[in-house]
């Protein structure tokens, strides 16, 4: 078995607050959740190396593996290239918001406990997600954002 196939169901808290995509808003936590980041190989060894994902001020993007889905039009198609992989990982900093497409960070995350796996298996994981929300629906990570 491998290290992120442990068992990591914690239940999404419905806020009961609509969510500004006109939907619910959930509150995760980041300490229970892994994440998948699909981009090249080479960018993958990188990650693997420095133990960031992003950069800079720009926003850097991954899909949870509580409630997130395989979407490639959003997630891989912009890639391009024949070596597109997945890394899936834990952080301890907190993602602004998440949609079932994707999390979102403001800036550098730094990782751990990631591994580099085929889109394939980044799919399989992805469509064991223990919970599903809507596509109206927002997962926090600090009530305060809420």
């Amino acid at each position: 078995m491998r290290w992120y196939s442990r068992n990591l169901r914690f239940a999404l808290v419905d806020l009961g607050k609509p969510s500004w995509r006109h939907g619910r808003t959930f509150l995760g936590d980041v300490s229970e959740d892994l994440f998948v980041h699909f981009t090249t190989r080479e960018n993958a060894e990188k990650i693997l190396e420095t133990k960031t994902l992003g950069s800079g001020n720009f926003s850097t993007f991954a899909v949870s593996t509580t409630y997130g889905e395989f979407f490639p039009g959003v997630q891989t198609t912009h890639i391009g290239g024949d070596d597109v992989v997945a890394v899936v990982f834990s952080t301890d900093m907190p993602p602004t918001h998440g949609y079932p497409e994707e999390v979102v960070w403001k800036g550098t995350v730094p990782v751990k406990d990631l591994e580099i796996i085929g889109i394939d298996e980044a799919a399989a994981l992805l469509s064991e997600a223990p919970a599903r929300i809507g596509e109206d629906d927002v997962v926090v990570y600090d009530p305060n954002n809420a």
